[in-house]
């Protein structure tokens, strides 16, 4: 080992145990920034001192920064093994670790001999870090330190310099230059790995284009895609279930999708160089999108046909369900339809599965997952289903809204020159060789194209959705129209960015909390103008002070000149003498106990006399139960007089009842006597009956 290895080394004894001891006792140090206290004992370098005689001082900076990418490799890469145990830090401790050595540099960088070059450090150390760690799990859960320390990453490297959260850093310039392109790199090995990428690739992804455009300030060239070209990689489905067609496409699956691929490849994916190529290729591709369209809103059709129809059925089936309801059925209590009771067995069996599926998938980040919302275009079968299924439009709008974007460009290409110059400026720069130039077409075939394009970007497709599908109609609206926006955007070089600045200083703003009025205005005359110099607001009213003393003289005084005796001067001075308790309660509260109804005011000033008083409430209790008891004997005479008459009316119904079989009796024996002597006269019948009706009235039951 050489000298200057044995010094790394020594330093890297020293300084990893102490770094190591942080980052444990620390345990959130991984998600926010640590605190330089616990730097304190090695942030002043004071250790970094090289005791070899052959090696200067400016070398400090140089000895800093190979000791902490050693203990990076040693905590990331190397397993202490000792005599005793075999020391083996899990994930977790080491990305801790890691956090804590790039802490330090943060915390050690006004102790350098040149405190300037602590960026660079920082940099080198957060992509030697990124390298080692493995994809896709660690580098997401890594990424926490990096979001949580961004404005370490844009502030200057001038300490003296406040930050005012505007990057100091420029996408061309050392050293973020060196470690953005080391970074892009990177994620484009991430996009070409499509056929392995699983969802913890892409969540990785994100996070690193997240931090990388954290890096830089809003208005940076860097953040702008100024290319021209066309994605060639809008093949996004899963080439697990691809089929190898070995002969020409026969059956309607594999015309269909040789007819879409044929687009694919000529039209979407290449439209530019489509537009300039042969007549008879640009034929074929018009027929080709013609026929296919024609399929798609074909289906599409049915499928909103089918929508109507089914809304058109629920609402005659509600209507015919609630046709004998209330009126207020809306507020009566809900009752759970039979359906749905019967039904519940099935809903808990599916959500049990779907989020048992759901769990599984979460678990397995790691593991390829197909690409449900892309169409097939690895097989023909799956494609077919994809597109002609009446159910599911997702995959016909796609296809719609490929059209419909590509149409839209291609028209614009042939209207505006300058958008022209544009592109084949850039194919020059990017070393295309593809001919740009629109005026060796013929006059005709130009003509035909605009038409063509404008027909499908203006026509077909917006007016066949315009009385289907309102929404969606309005979402290609202002997709077209963003299109449109950033397209002009583009042709301008993005100038309205050039000119957007952030202040370099933090200036807080003064708030006024105090109550602002209205302006003036005019209202129509001079009266009604004037009600708005009327001064308003809470400030503005007056408050009424009373003095508690100057009261309550008052009141002694008065005291006798009112006449408290008569219950009508009681009831007209009641509320004035609520008032005056009110105002002089602050101070005399303890002289209330003087005052009744029958004192009033004058209680006040007038000794307590408690005999008067225990008079006064056995009156009171005398009079209540008075009239408790006059309430009690009025309800003991209703009882009495009611069962009185209750009794008279007993012996009224026992009487006649008695009657009755007499009666009977009587009118027996006259029909008797009639028949034995027939020459009896009527009178005398009648006198009888008479005289018996009499007496039955005179008798009086004992």
């Amino acid at each position: 080992m050489s000298a200057f290895d044995s010094v790394i080394q020594e330093k890297v004894d020293f300084l990893s145990p102490k770094l190591i001891d942080i980052s444990k006792k620390d345990k959130d140090i991984l998600k926010r920034p640590s605190d330089e206290s616990q730097y304190t004992d090695i942030s002043d370098l004071s250790w970094l001192q090289p005791h070899n005689e052959r090696f200067s001082k400016e070398s400090a900076d140089l000895i800093l920064s190979l000791t902490l990418s050693r203990i990076l490799v040693d905590i990331l890469l190397i397993t202490n093994d000792t005599e005793e145990h075999t020391a083996v830090m899990t994930v977790t401790e080491k990305l801790a670790a890691c956090s804590a050595v790039l802490d330090f540099v943060f915390h050690s960088r006004s102790n350098r001999k040149i405190p300037a070059d602590w960026k660079t450090t920082y940099f080198k150390l957060l992509s030697e870090t990124l390298d080692a760690l493995s994809w896709p799990t660690n580098i997401t859960n890594f990424s926490v330190y990096p979001e949580s320390r961004i404005d370490w990453f844009k502030m200057s490297t001038d300490e003296s310099e406040l930050y005012s959260g505007n990057s100091s850093l420029i996408s061309y310039k050392y050293p973020l230059s060196e470690y953005l392109r080391h970074w892009n790199a990177l994620l484009t090995s991430i996009e070409r790995n499509t056929t392995f990428n699983t969802p913890a690739h892409y969540k990785m992804k994100f996070r690193l284009q997240s931090f990388m455009s954290n890096l830089l300030p809003i208005n940076e060239e860097s953040n702008f895609n100024r290319s021209a070209q066309i994605s060639q990689k809008q093949d996004s489905s899963n080439p697990w279930n691809s089929v190898k067609l070995l002969s020409r496409p026969t059956t309607p699956p594999e015309l269909l999708l040789d007819d879409y691929l044929f687009l694919f490849n000529k039209l979407l994916t290449n439209p530019i160089s489509f537009t300039f190529n042969t007549f008879a290729t640009q034929n074929d591709a018009e027929r080709r999108i013609s026929s296919l369209l024609d399929v798609v809103l074909d289906k599409e059709d049915a499928f909103y046909r089918e929508v109507k129809f089914n809304h058109r059925n629920v609402a005659l089936t509600n209507d015919k369900l609630n046709n004998n309801y209330n009126p207020n059925y809306t507020i009566l209590s809900d009752t759970e339809p039979i359906y749905l009771r019967d039904s519940k067995p099935f809903q808990k069996s599916e959500e049990e599965l779907w989020t048992s599926v759901s769990q599984f998938y979460e678990k397995c980040d790691e593991f390829p997952r197909p690409a449900f919302t892309a169409l097939s275009t690895k097989n023909a079968e799956i494609f077919y289903d994809q597109v002609m299924r009446v159910e599911n439009d997702l995959y016909r709008k796609q296809f719609v809204l490929q059209v419909l974007f590509v149409s839209q460009l291609l028209e614009r290409l042939i209207e505006s020159e300058d958008l022209r110059k544009f592109y084949k400026m850039n194919n020059e720069k990017e070393g295309n060789t593809m001919s740009m130039n629109i005026t060796d077409l013929e006059n005709g075939c130009l003509k035909k194209l605009s038409s063509f394009y404008n027909h499908y970007c203006k026509n077909r497709i917006p007016g066949f959705y315009h009385s289907r599908d309102a929404k969606f109609t309005d979402t290609m609206k202002q997709l077209v129209k963003d299109d449109n926006i950033y397209m002009l955007a583009k042709l301008n070089n993005f100038k309205y960015f050039q000119n957007f600045s952030t202040g370099d200083q933090f200036t807080e703003l003064d708030v006024d909390t105090n109550f602002k009025k209205f302006g003036f205005i005019k209202l129509g005359n001079k009266l009604i103008d004037n009600v708005w110099k009327i001064p308003t607001g809470l400030d503005n009213i007056v408050e009424q002070k009373h003095d508690v003393e100057e009261i309550y003289q008052k009141l002694k005084e008065e005291k006798d000149n009112v006449d408290m005796s008569s219950d009508e001067n009681i009831e007209s001075e009641s509320v004035s003498q609520w008032q005056a308790l009110r105002s002089i309660r602050s101070e005399y509260l303890t002289e209330f106990g003087k005052y009744n109804e029958v004192s009033g005011i004058q209680g006040l000033f007038n000794e307590r006399d408690d005999a008067i008083i225990h008079e006064r409430r056995e009156n009171l209790k005398e009079k209540f139960e008075l009239m408790a008891d006059s309430k009690r004997n009025e309800q003991l005479n209703k009882a009495r007089k009611f069962m009185t008459e209750r009794s008279e009316l007993k012996r009224k119904l026992e009487e006649e009842m008695t009657e009755e079989p007499n009666k009977k009796q009587g009118t027996t024996n006259i029909a008797d006597n009639t028949v034995d002597n027939p020459v009896v006269e009527a009178t005398d019948i009648t006198s009888s009956a008479v005289n018996n009706s009499d007496d039955s009235k005179t008798v009086t039951p004992q």
